[in-house]
């Protein structure tokens, strides 16, 4: 994970994602997702219209997350937080 000096908590968040239907979709938004300062992880599963995301714990990361999959063409929303485990 990227170190954004912020000193924030690593945390994991699930966004449920309408539109990504395919894997070309799914490596579109991780390839630009990953780019996002304090997004380190970002896996998608179209089946399950989810985005995992582990960023640093800053709300300005999880909001460029879904500023990033928005400009995509996807509809994105936090489904939920929380910090992560192991």
């Amino acid at each position: 994970m990227r170190n954004t000096g912020h000193g924030a908590e690593a945390c994991r968040a699930v966004l449920d994602v309408n539109g990504a239907t395919c894997p070309s979709c799914a490596y579109t938004i991780e390839r630009a997702g990953r780019k996002v300062a304090g997004v380190g992880e970002v896996r998608v599963d179209v089946n399950a219209r989810e985005i995992l995301v582990d960023y640093d714990g800053n709300p300005e990361a999880l909001a460029g997350i879904q500023a990033v999959v928005a400009r995509l063409g996807y509809q994105v929303a936090v489904k939920s937080t929380g910090t992560e485990t192991g």
